[in-house]
């Protein structure tokens, strides 16, 4: 996968400390995105970690093996791991930040441990966009892009554009600073930094549009 600076329209590659955004309207847009995400790590020598429904994992391994790719290899070798969602995101089916922040941080530590460059993480978040707690996920999402900006890390947020609402994606927009456009990962023009983004949407009861 390659980047598309929005002045120019130069390509090069994805560089740890990015924070992408992908917006699919179908399962297999989902997991084309997923798997040649995941295939980058390989190339960087990072660990590539998929946090997906558990259903989707042998999908994943399967489309791997038709790329020519050893999932199993590379699962064996522990530069492929699956996360479940249950086994990160949540407590009690609740958006918990403290526990995301300590799974992000453990994840990266861990690959750093075992000798990898980094790590891609991948998440499908549409839940998270869809629960009752929306504006303390979007207000976690601003924050994320100066974490991650730190990290040996490249992170990827999938959301399913028929589910979650129209603000809901505005706002997520608004909170990462690349987005991925069919084969192609843009620098995001409409991207807000977080301390503006923050400062403005905190005092609100309800997130904006």
């Amino acid at each position: 996968m390659r980047i598309m600076k929005s002045t120019g329209y130069i390509e090069f590659e994805i560089a740890a400390g990015e924070h992408i955004l992908h917006f699919y309207s179908s399962e297999s847009q989902r997991l084309n995105v997923l798997t040649e995400f995941i295939k980058d790590g390989f190339k960087k020598r990072n660990k590539s970690v998929g946090v997906i429904n558990k259903d989707d994992m042998y999908t994943v391994e399967d489309m791997l093996i038709k790329d020519d790719v050893d999932a199993g290899y590379y699962l064996i070798e522990g530069q492929l791991v699956f996360m479940a969602h249950e086994d990160c995101f949540a407590t009690g089916g609740n958006f918990d930040e403290e526990r995301l922040i300590d799974v992000i941080t453990g994840t990266i530590n861990a690959a750093l441990r075992q000798g990898w460059a980094g790590a891609n993480i991948a998440n499908d978040l549409t839940w998270a966009a869809t629960g009752s707690n929306v504006e303390a996920w979007l207000r976690f999402e601003a924050n994320a892009s100066n974490y991650i900006r730190t990290l040996p890390a490249t992170c990827l947020c999938q959301y399913d554009e028929r589910i979650i609402s129209g603000a809901s994606i505005t706002n997520l927009i608004k909170t990462h600073p690349f987005v991925i456009i069919g084969d192609y990962i843009f620098e995001n023009p409409y991207f807000i930094s977080p301390k503006k983004y923050l400062k403005y949407y905190q005092h609100s009861e309800k997130y904006f549009a």
